[in-house]
């Protein structure tokens, strides 16, 4: 556990530029969100809201797709649910309504995933145990020199009393 710790706090300034990354790629996949998906949304609520309330499944459809534009509407509301799918927090509650609407928004959230998740947390989760790798191989130095040390002040220690012994 302690090998863990120390490496995660090694870390800390590949920890830090990878959330600055993370955000980044965020950014980048709102702004694309924000052209394709959340406009072709909007227009899709302001066709059903044309049609009226005759039919029930539409009304349903079209609650649930305004509950939806609330989530993506903004840039900081769509990153904000980004965020939320990456954590992998009930994400299909907010991409279903979406893909309904428009099919290949699949291909969107699953470029995100792989992005964010795939690579990102794992080349994160690779530095990490690197850098615990590598302070635990210091620590062994240390402990090896260390020892050496000793070794050496023991047998200058004998030969000052054997030294002694003789005069």
């Amino acid at each position: 556990a302690w090998i863990l710790i120390r490496g995660l706090s090694d870390s800390m300034r590949t920890l830090f530029w990878t959330c600055i990354v993370i955000c980044f790629v965020t950014y980048i996949f709102a702004i694309f969100g924000l052209l394709t998906i959340v406009t072709t949304l909007q227009e899709a609520y302001v066709a059903m809201v044309a049609m009226g309330d005759d039919d029930l499944e539409l009304v349903g459809r079209r609650e649930e797709l305004k509950v939806v534009l609330s989530m993506v509407s903004g840039m900081d509301e769509l990153m904000f649910t980004l965020i939320q799918v990456l954590m992998g927090d009930s994400f299909n509650a907010i991409t279903r309504p979406i893909m309904y609407h428009i099919p290949w928004t699949w291909l969107y959230f699953y470029a995100y995933i792989a992005v964010a998740v795939f690579v990102l947390m794992n080349l994160v989760t690779a530095i990490i145990v690197d850098n615990a790798m590598t302070s635990s191989r210091m620590d062994e130095d240390a402990a090896v020199k260390l020892k050496e040390f000793s070794k050496e002040k023991d047998l200058a220690d004998l030969k000052k009393m054997f030294f002694l012994m003789d005069a």
